[in-house]
């Protein structure tokens, strides 16, 4: 997506204010710049600024996904985009395309099940994998 990080910003929900573990201190119905966000993300960990991402992404990847059906695009637009079960739906999207993003990086022992790296077994990763991902996120 070509947009600003300074100049954009996204909603925290309350879903994303409430996740527990190390968080930058999202409150609920605040809005932050996507480089806020991801300040708050790689500094203090904040998982709660991962899932506000995850959220707001995951709603561009939704709309993004409707884009041959009129009808399908209504029925996305006309959700309540900080309804819990619309959030979740934005946050799996947002998984799959960081799996995605992970294997053109050629991240083959990386799988994500969520934004934010809280314990669950099926989010693993190798110290190469890490290292991969590092050096391509320090080229922006």
């Amino acid at each position: 997506m070509n947009i600003h990080p300074k100049k954009v910003y996204f909603r925290a929900s309350n879903y994303s204010s409430k996740i527990g573990g190390t968080t930058a201190f999202i409150r609920e119905g605040l809005r932050y710049s996507i480089y806020d966000l991801l300040i708050g993300l790689m500094l203090p960990s904040g998982n709660d600024a991962a899932l506000t991402l995850a959220e707001n992404f995951g709603r561009f990847l939704n709309l993004e996904s409707c884009r041959n059906s009129t009808l399908k695009l209504k029925e996305e637009v006309e959700k309540d985009p900080y309804d819990q079960e619309s959030s979740r739906t934005a946050i799996k999207r947002f998984v799959k395309r960081m799996n995605l993003e992970a294997s053109k990086l050629k991240l083959s022992n990386t799988s994500f099940s969520n934004p934010h790296g809280l314990s669950d077994k099926a989010n693993r990763s190798s110290a190469q994998d890490v290292i991969r991902l590092t050096i391509e996120a320090m080229k922006f």
